[in-house]
């Protein structure tokens, strides 16, 4: 499998933190037992997930069915590289070569995370462009900013219609 190769082939130390897809964590306590470099440190704290990913040097995502990407995201908000195929919602998060690495096939994931792991400058580059999206895309400001522009849409809906169109006259920027 891709994370056989990634352990042995790369070397690298893999820590796996939370219960795993729907609950088990069978396939994942399985790897870990067959690789020395693989660790499984199971549910954690919310308080305690950030110190995890600041220890990381680079997010990886070997899922191809993803409906958001929390860890991809969460690894992001803390300057984290991420690595992910181009299929579900992962590829939303990641922009190949700005804040991350986009693949297609297993080669293309171990020549991006073989990169990553050579070049330290190129998981900094694209670690604090990673953040920056997060800030940019899910900071509380703007959520607060989108909430109020659904609650306004929805108690005044001819108010905010008649403000968008508008707009191009007056060269006021809609809150929504």
């Amino acid at each position: 499998s891709l994370l056989d190769t990634i352990a042995d082939r790369l070397k690298v130390k893999m820590f796996f933190v939370g219960v795993g897809g729907n609950g088990n964590s069978r396939p994942v306590d399985e790897f870990c037992r067959a690789h020395s470099n693989a660790y499984r440190v199971g549910e954690i704290s919310p308080e305690e997930v950030p110190a995890w990913y600041n220890m990381a040097d680079i997010a990886i995502s070997l899922s191809i069915r993803e409906t958001f990407g929390y860890s991809i995201v969460e690894g992001m908000a803390c300057g984290l590289p991420s690595i992910v195929f181009g299929s579900g919602a992962l590829k939303e998060h990641i922009r190949d070569g700005v804040n991350g690495m986009v693949v297609t096939t297993d080669q293309e994931f171990i020549s991006g995370l073989t990169a990553m792991i050579e070049r330290p400058e190129l998981r900094a580059t694209l670690g604090a462009t990673a953040r920056r999206t997060v800030i940019e895309r899910y900071s509380f400001e703007l959520f607060g900013l989108r909430l109020r522009g659904y609650i306004e849409e929805a108690l005044f809906p001819h108010s905010v219609a008649l403000e968008r169109s508008l707009q191009p006259l007056t060269g006021r920027k809609s809150t929504l």
